[in-house]
Formats: C-alpha cells, sequence, structure tokens
C-alpha cells in the first residue's frame, strides 16, 4: 500500500519535515509537501490572476 501523499496541510506550528515537491517550469515559488492551512487558504481566497 503507497502511503505516498502530494501535500500535507497543517494547522500551526509543526516539527514535520518539509521536503521540496517537483514543479513545473511556469512555477515561480517553490511549493513544499507541508503546507500552512491559513497561508494556502489566503493564497487561493486572493489569486485573481485567471479571474
Amino acid at each position: 500500500m503507497d502511503m505516498e501523499f502530494d501535500a500535507i496541510y497543517v494547522n500551526g506550528d509543526n516539527n514535520l519535515m518539509n521536503l521540496p515537491v517537483a514543479g513545473t517550469e511556469s512555477d515561480t515559488e517553490p511549493r513544499y509537501k507541508v503546507r500552512l492551512i491559513e497561508e494556502e487558504f489566503k493564497r487561493l481566497m486572493f489569486e485573481v490572476e485567471d479571474v
């Protein structure tokens, strides 16, 4: 059974090892496996490039 995840969302401080995820050439910022819920929410809520 494969227990690999694309992303792990956490709420607040944590001690999880944060590994970079291989992205595409168009990515301007590095993406990481462990993501803070608050930061992702703000990014997705206020990202208006495609609107």
